[in-house]
């Protein structure tokens, strides 16, 4: 940022050149990392990786939340939660999960 401020500065210009050559590894993963960074979040990965983050954490919360509601979780309730990617469809699972009464409720829940 400095540099573009002062781009016509020699002094700084120089002085930026020897601070990347004596530390042109830290100085690679500084500028590199954020190039990395910015072109991740144009092409969408790192909302997609957020959202992939986001929906795991809330099956693993409804399938804890049915685990120590009801102890055992059919398989075929477990697929269904396992393939869903949605989070805030799951987050609303979660809640079906904490209220349901029996597993039948919640397999309601499901359809």
């Amino acid at each position: 940022t400095e540099v573009a401020k002062h781009r016509k500065d020699t002094a700084v210009d120089a002085y930026i050149d020897v601070v990347a050559e004596a530390n042109f590894e830290t100085f690679q993963e500084v500028t590199m990392g954020k190039k990395l960074d910015n072109y991740l979040k144009e092409l969408g990965f790192v909302d997609k990786w957020q959202a992939e983050g986001k929906a795991e954490t809330w099956r693993n919360a409804v399938l804890a939340a049915l685990r120590k509601k009801f102890t055992i979780v059919p398989e075929h309730i477990e697929t269904v939660i396992r393939q869903m990617s949605d989070p805030i469809a799951l987050e609303s699972l979660h809640s079906y999960a904490l209220d349901s009464q029996t597993l039948d409720e919640f397999a309601d829940a499901l359809k």
